[in-house]
């Protein structure tokens, strides 16, 4: 991968190769998008204001971003998974369209798979889990119990 610096290195923009989601994609205008994860970052935020014809790299979460839900064009949650730590699923919330993230809270789960969560902007949502999946690998399977 080439990036490159403007401000002597806090800040990097992706070069090659070119951004491009390799996870779930947002839409939350006809021409604004965001999207989870990039093939050279699995715990990147990506966003296109050009319809999805150009992405740029916006943010950078521990882990891998497997679920990524906006309910308006600034707010948001994006769900992680971190194997190895003591809560490896981690919600986080943004309120500025996914440039900035603050964590939210560990998800229930463990080292089961967890799809979702699914939120609305009064706080209310649902998480589904699913024990014997892959976390970072969508539909994956599981076994029950689903809860």
């Amino acid at each position: 991968m080439l990036s490159r610096t403007v401000d002597g290195g806090a800040l990097w923009t992706q070069l090659l190769p070119a951004p491009a989601p390799a996870g779930q994609v947002d839409a939350v205008t006809a021409t604004t998008a965001l999207a989870a994860q990039d093939p050279a970052d699995a715990g990147a935020i990506l966003r296109s204001e050009t319809g999805g014809r150009d992405w740029s790299q916006i943010a950078h979460l521990p882990g891998v971003v497997t679920q990524l839900d906006f309910w308006s064009a600034r707010d948001g949650i994006a769900a992680t998974y971190q194997p190895g730590i003591s809560s490896p699923w981690q919600l986080w919330a943004s309120f500025d369209g996914g440039s900035a993230w603050e964590p939210y809270g560990p998800l229930p789960g463990g080292n089961t798979d967890i799809d979702g969560p699914w939120m609305s902007a009064n706080g209310h949502g649902l998480l589904l889990t699913v024990t014997g999946g892959t976390p970072w690998e969508a539909g994956s399977g599981g076994q029950p119990p689903v809860s």
